[in-house]
């Protein structure tokens, strides 16, 4: 089950996969409406769910791109950086998509959290994103229904965003690094550019959130080579960033 949290105002999205034992229960108190919170690099928010935990539930480090149950706010946590919970925490599911989102969200946002239909439109492609392994959702970004993917291959969390165009396609990778324009970005973005010379369709790029990323524009055909190429290139350069 996908849940999708609506913010209300801004005609925006972001879906949470839920662990399979999970499903159940929140199904039977959605929709809901909410405040969304930041606390660092986490986005939470309050819930009308109790969840009976024991101990060994509970973790006390993170994990990016996963879901928690925070219990002494019956919140839904997700994570999106570097930050730890401020207490145990549950996990209770999987962040769809690029984490970057999540950095639109600011504390008092009001919005609905449903469960999450997929966009008819874009019914074929979100079947070849499952079958190749990824979640997938249709979320709401700037009030148009965009096409979101996640998936870990070894150890790195590729994720992407998907933007249907009448010419095509347009993908676009989770940061990289942020761009700040100083001459450390340059250099790290010119370097980029040269590990991916031999890809055909693929080019380190800067998001319009000045983001250093990886995009693709590509025609309808193309499609799947400039996923495949992308599962190929990221791990590869997210190691390099690593040990630059």
């Amino acid at each position: 089950m996908i849940v999708e949290i609506v913010i209300m105002d801004k005609e925006d999205s972001f879906l949470v996969k839920l662990d399979e034992e999970q499903a159940s229960i929140w199904r039977n108190v959605i929709p809901f409406e909410t405040e969304l919170n930041v606390w660092k690099e986490e986005v939470y928010f309050s819930t009308p769910v109790e969840l009976k935990l024991s101990k060994d539930d509970l973790v006390y480090r993170v994990v990016p791109g996963r879901v928690y149950y925070w219990p002494p706010g019956k919140a839904m946590c997700l994570f999106y950086g570097l930050t730890e919970a401020y207490t145990p925490v549950a996990p209770i599911g999987q962040y769809v998509g690029p984490l970057t989102s999540l950095r639109t969200v600011e504390s008092g946002d009001k919005a609905i959290v449903k469960e999450h239909c997929i966009y008819d439109k874009y019914a074929d492609i979100v079947q070849g994103l499952e079958q190749r392994g990824y979640l997938v959702g249709t979320p709401l970004s700037d009030g148009t229904r965009i096409i979101v993917a996640s998936k870990n291959i070894g150890r790195y969390r590729l994720s992407f965003n998907i933007y249907v165009e009448d010419y095509g396609y347009h993908i676009e990778s989770d940061e990289l690094l942020p761009y700040l324009g100083d001459y450390n970005s340059i250099r790290i973005l010119h370097y980029l550019k040269e590990l991916l010379k031999d890809s055909r369709l693929l080019r380190a790029d800067v998001s319009e959130e000045n983001s250093i990323v990886i995009t693709s524009g590509i025609n309808k055909e193309d499609l799947w080579n400039a996923i495949e190429e992308l599962e190929q290139y990221y791990p590869i350069l997210i190691k390099i960033l690593w040990n630059i």
